[in-house]
């Protein structure tokens, strides 16, 4: 089945299932419990292998997030992938990196919506006002807590809130 649906559909399954993969890679380095067997490594390719050691610099506890994801030695489509990784694995610390690793979005308001690929998506669009989804924000406030939430959108929420 997973064949031919590779076959019907081969972007959509490949690109998934490169996430997954990754995604596997990543909690396996940034768990204590786990790491890559050596043996493993032969079976890596070298983007898999700097991934890797991307992540370890990542969980290195002298290391910052922020110094690590906006340093110069990470190519910028590896950076958005390590971001993607930690946004579905701990929103808290990554949702404030967000304007570091995607300056475009800087001040705006928005929600993320966590999907299993490498492309942003969002439940309430940076480009829209505020006022125009206040609905959406509330329903979004219950469902998490608004936990993928940019910190300006926290602020005229909590704004909101207070008005009333």
């Amino acid at each position: 089945f997973n064949l031919l649906a590779q076959r019907l559909d081969s972007d959509v399954v490949t690109e998934a299932d490169r996430f997954a993969f990754q995604n596997c890679l990543f909690l396996m380095v940034c768990s204590i419990q786990y790491d890559i067997l050596p043996s493993c490594y032969r079976l890596l390719n070298h983007h898999q292998l700097q991934f890797i050691d991307h992540c370890r610099r990542l969980t290195n506890l002298e290391n910052s997030l922020e110094k690590v994801l906006i340093s110069d030695d990470i190519a910028e489509d590896t950076r958005r992938e390590l971001f993607h990784h930690l946004l579905l694995l701990d929103p808290r610390w990554t949702i404030p990196l967000v304007e570091d690793v995607y300056p475009h979005l800087r001040g705006k308001s928005f929600i993320i919506d966590p999907s299993e690929d490498y492309e942003l998506k969002f439940v309430i669009s940076p480009d829209q006002p505020f006022s125009e989804h206040k609905e959406k924000v509330k329903k979004a406030f219950l469902e998490n807590g608004l936990l993928y939430a940019s910190q300006r959108l926290h602020d005229e929420f909590s704004a909101f809130k207070q008005g009333r």
